[in-house]
Order: structure tokens, then sequence, then C-alpha cells
């Protein structure tokens, strides 16, 4: 799902929608474009996203892109993770 449409520039989803949509397990992981952060407006709620995703997961860098995987938050205390099926058949663990 991108962020902001083509341009980066849609408002949706919002922060708060995708915070849901994580926290739902419909989002399992976050693909961090850096060039194109550079061009948006720091109001804007991609940056605001990239901003929510990067305080609060951890990322690995493959083949020189930087992915977060959103199953697994950051300063949460450890809990065992329940896999949840989604209704495509994927399986998700949730936060």
């Amino acid at each position: 799902m991108p962020l902001g449409g083509f341009s980066g520039s849609d408002p949706t989803p919002t922060l708060e929608s995708f915070k849901e949509k994580v926290g739902a397990g419909e989002i399992c992981f976050f693909i961090q474009q850096e060039a194109f952060l550079e061009v948006q407006a720091t109001d804007s709620e991609s940056t605001a996203i990239s901003s929510w995703v990067e305080e609060n997961f951890s990322s690995e860098v493959l083949d020189n892109t930087t992915v977060y995987r959103l199953t697994t938050k950051l300063k949460q205390p450890k809990t065992e993770a329940r896999p949840t099926m989604r209704r495509d058949g994927l399986l998700c663990k949730r936060i």
C-alpha cells in the first residue's frame, strides 16, 4: 500500500488508520523509501506514519532497502504473540 498515493500528497491513510491496520495485523511490513521522504512536507500524513514506524519498530536493510517488520513493537514488554489468520489466509502476529 503506497502512502499518500502516487505523489505522496493524498492524506490517506491517516496515521490513526495506519496504526489500526497494523494493530489488526492487516499491515505486517513497511518499506522505507528515503528518496520519497526527502520531497515530502514535514506535516504530511506520510511523514507522520514514517516517523511513527521509525520510533516504534526495528528495521533491517535488505539489498539497500530499509524494511520494518510491524509485527514486533519496540519498547513493549515481551509477551507471547499469538498468530492470527487473516481473511486472505496470511498469518500475521498481533501486536
